[in-house]
C-alpha cells in the first residue's frame, strides 16, 4: 500500500472474511459466505484504502466552495422499500420549516435529562410521547435541566411560539407553566390555563400575550427549563405571525439530515420502516459504494441495481434489528481538495439466507460546505 494513499476511515475494525463484491453476481455463494461470517449485533464499518482518490479524483478537477448533498433516488422500474436508505439526522437535530415557513418540533426529540421524565400516559400527544417536569418548583431560578432545540428560519420576521402542554391539577393556576426563551434571550414564564387537555396556549406572564419574537433568517435555538412540578410539554410550533393570526394549524417539520462534507463524519441509515421487504429482524444490512446509474439493472427477485459493479470499495455489513431500527454506517471522507465535487452513490441490500432485497440509492456530492 502506498503510504501516501489516503483512507476512508470508520469507527469499527474490519472483519476477517467479508464477502467479495464480485460474488453479488452469484447469489448462492454470496448468501452462504455473508451469512456464515455474520457477527451478531455489530457493524462492520469501512476501513479501506482510498483507491477512490486515485480512481475518481483524477477525473474530477479540484474545486472549492461546493455544497455537499445527499439525495435519495428510487429505481426507475422497481423502487426499494420506502425510506430504506437515507442520510442520518444531524446530531443534535435541526428542525426545518415546513411549506408555510413554520417549524414544528417534538420535545421528545431531545433526550430526557435531569428531572424531565419521558411519558406516554396521557393520550392525545403528538410524536412518540411527551416530557413531564418531575423536579421541584423553580419559580425564581430558570435554567435548570435546560432542553435546547435548534431550528432554522428561512424568512425573517415576527414568529409566534406555541408550546403544546397539559396540566392536570384541578386548580388551573397550579402546575401550569414552564420557563422558555429564544437565542439566549430573557427567560419568560410561559403558562397555560386549560386542565386535562393538550392545548397550544402559551401566554407570557409579563405581557399577558402570546409568546412572540422577531427572528432573522438562519439558525436559532428554543430553550425550555423546568418551573412547575408535573407540567407536561409535548411539542412547540414556531409560526410566522402572519400565518398564525389567519390559520394556526400546522403540519409537522422535517429534521435536517447529515451531508457528506469532507473532513466530517457522515452517517447512512439502512432500514425497512414498514417491514414490506419480508426480511426478518436479525438479518443483515449490506452497504455498497459505487458510481450511480440513473436507471439501473433489474435483478429478478432482488430489485433494481442502481450502482455500477464492481463497487469502489468493500461492502459494509451490519445487523438489522427490525422496522424502525435502522442500521447506521458512519464514514469519514478525508479532507482532500481533489474530492470536492465528486459524485458517488450508496445502495444497500437487506439480507437473510432465502431473501435479498435492494434498497433505494443515496446519491452524494462531496463538498466542503
Amino acid at each position: 500500500m502506498d503510504p501516501g494513499t489516503e483512507h476512508l476511515e470508520s469507527n469499527t475494525a474490519p472483519t476477517r472474511a467479508r464477502p467479495a463484491l464480485h460474488e453479488l453476481g452469484s447469489l448462492a455463494a454470496f448468501k452462504n459466505r455473508a451469512f456464515k461470517n455474520r457477527i451478531a449485533m455489530k457493524l462492520f464499518q469501512l476501513r479501506s484504502t482510498l483507491l477512490l482518490c486515485s480512481t475518481i479524483a483524477l477525473a474530477a478537477p479540484s474545486q472549492a466552495q461546493v455544497e455537499a448533498t445527499a439525495t435519495v433516488r428510487s429505481g426507475c422500474v422497481v423502487p426499494g422499500p420506502a425510506d430504506s436508505l437515507r442520510a442520518a439526522p444531524t446530531v443534535p437535530p435541526v428542525f426545518l420549516p415546513n411549506a408555510t415557513g413554520a417549524v414544528v418540533l417534538e420535545c421528545e426529540e431531545h433526550e430526557a435529562i435531569g428531572s424531565w421524565a419521558f411519558e406516554t400516559v396521557l393520550p392525545g400527544f403528538s410524536g412518540d410521547g411527551y416530557f413531564r417536569w418531575n423536579g421541584p418548583n423553580f419559580f425564581n431560578t430558570p435554567g435548570t435541566d435546560t432542553l435546547s432545540y435548534a431550528f432554522q428560519v428561512d424568512t425573517p420576521g415576527s414568529y409566534v411560539m406555541r408550546i403544546w402542554s397539559q396540566q392536570t391539577n384541578p386548580d388551573s393556576t397550579l402546575e401550569n407553566d414552564v420557563w422558555a426563551r429564544v437565542d439566549d434571550g430573557t427567560w419568560e414564564k410561559v403558562f397555560g390555563f386549560q386542565v386535562g387537555v393538550w392545548n397550544p396556549n402559551a401566554i407570557v406572564e409579563d405581557t399577558g400575550q402570546v409568546f412572540q419574537v422577531t427572528l432573522g433568517a438562519g439558525l436559532h435555538t428554543l430553550q425550555l427549563s423546568g418551573r412547575s412540578n408535573n407540567f407536561r410539554v409535548d411539542r412547540a410550533d414556531i409560526i410566522p405571525a402572519s400565518i398564525f393570526y389567519s390559520d394556526g394549524n400546522q403540519s409537522g417539520s422535517e429534521v435536517a439530515l447529515q451531508r457528506p462534507v469532507l473532513g466530517a463524519p457522515f452517517t447512512v441509515e439502512v432500514d425497512d420502516p414498514t417491514g414490506s421487504s419480508g426480511v426478518a429482524p436479525g438479518g443483515l444490512a449490506i452497504l455498497l459504494l459505487g458510481n450511480g446509474i440513473p436507471c439501473g439493472t433489474v435483478l429478478p427477485e432482488l430489485g433494481e441495481l442502481l450502482i455500477g459493479l464492481p463497487a469502489l470499495l468493500d461492502p459494509l455489513v451490519g445487523v438489522w434489528n427490525g422496522p424502525g431500527q435502522p442500521s447506521p454506517f458512519t464514514i469519514d471522507f478525508p479532507t482532500n481538495p481533489a474530492l470536492v465535487g465528486v459524485e458517488l452513490s450508496f445502495q444497500a441490500a437487506l439480507f437473510q439466507p432465502d431473501l435479498i432485497v435492494l434498497t433505494d440509492a443515496l446519491d452524494l456530492r462531496l463538498g466542503d460546505l
